[in-house]
């Protein structure tokens, strides 16, 4: 399976460079590219092979037509965004009707994992990109550069995971990078946990699922997060983690192996989260322990959605009262699953 992804924008046919639209000092060319390399990373992730001139963007239109041709892809795709006065929202644009049922699965997804509205799809019929194209085609226009500017700037990765989930949808390809799989390990445990009337207890050990069903039916938000790394097998059963101002516990030797460590120690929004990233909070000192692991799930108005159990939501995707209180804290560390 081989498909076509592009940065939109980038070199004209004569080199000169073409920042696509423009909003203060924000350009459509570099807004798109880690919207086009989170694309590419997940439909890679899935066994897809990618045609694509990201990160480098050295390639114009016509040579972007003209490779996704010579290489018989099944689907040829641009992500572009509109200019400062256009509407807020989504407008992916097509040509044939097999495009038309690609830019609807994308659309879709990038809806359902980030906080952007759409503007329907619009069929077009003049543009090079999609009448040349031997595939089927779509150009994603992601949102307005200035009313959307905030939303693609900080979730590039939840527009990128959308998209490829919705192309691996239409192409009948099995959405299974780990960070997919990690989403739908905590939606398992969630279930259960709601069905066996589980309960919150911060100081709970039990290092399997098992053990807690047979003992007190008891969570919190770490053991959630070490379940669900278990059933996907990047944790061994009885190893179990917590994040605070690092990765602790029996099991981070091994989870440090499979993950990127990082110590931001900034409000979520300047740690360019992506699908997937197990989050930690500490605040105050480390012996009082105050501390929360979260899994970011997709965006909602915004804001983040979380997998966890809080307090008062030991089911939650979000916080509920808690939310906006954790939020306000720095995160201290993040695990990003390789």
């Amino acid at each position: 399976m081989k498909v076509a992804v592009f940065i939109g924008h980038g070199l004209s046919a004569d080199s000169s460079w073409d920042s696509g639209c423009t909003y203060g000092k924000y350009t459509e060319a570099e807004l798109m590219k880690p919207i086009t390399e989170s694309c590419v990373y997940y439909l890679r992730a899935c066994g897809i092979e990618v045609i694509t001139d990201a990160p480098a963007n050295r390639m114009n239109m016509i040579a972007q037509v003209a490779k996704s041709n010579d290489s018989k892809v099944k689907l040829h795709v641009a992500f572009h965004c509109d200019y400062y006065k256009a509407k807020s929202g989504t407008l992916p644009l097509y040509y044939s009707e097999e495009g038309k049922k690609l830019a609807k699965q994308m659309n879709k997804y990038v809806l359902k994992y980030s906080s952007l509205k759409t503007r329907g799809l619009k069929r077009r019929t003049d543009l090079y990109e999609l009448s040349d194209t031997s595939a089927p085609s779509v150009i994603f226009e992601c949102g307005s550069i200035k009313r959307d500017l905030k939303t693609m700037r900080r979730e590039f990765d939840a527009i990128g995971f959308g998209a490829a989930r919705g192309i691996c949808k239409y192409l009948g390809v099995p959405f299974r990078p780990i960070q997919m799989r990690l989403l739908n390990a905590l939606t398992y445990y969630e279930k259960r946990i709601i069905k066996n009337n589980f309960t919150y207890n911060g100081k709970a050990t039990y290092t399997t699922f098992r053990k807690a069903l047979k003992g007190k039916k008891q969570l919190n938000c770490a053991l959630l997060v070490t379940w669900a790394l278990q059933k996907i097998g990047v944790l061994p059963n009885n190893r179990r983690i917590w994040l605070g101002n690092g990765v602790n516990g029996n099991g981070a030797p091994t989870l440090k192996k499979k993950c990127k460590v990082m110590h931001p120690n900034k409000r979520w929004y300047r740690c360019g989260l992506h699908i997937g990233d197990i989050c930690g909070w500490q605040w105050g000192s480390s012996k009082k322990n105050l501390v929360h692991t979260m899994v970011l799930r997709g965006f909602d108005k915004n804001r983040p959605i979380w997998s966890t159990a809080g307090s008062s939501d030991v089911a939650a995707r979000d916080l509920s009262r808690m939310r906006a209180t954790y939020e306000r804290k720095p995160i201290k560390t993040i695990c990003r699953l390789k």
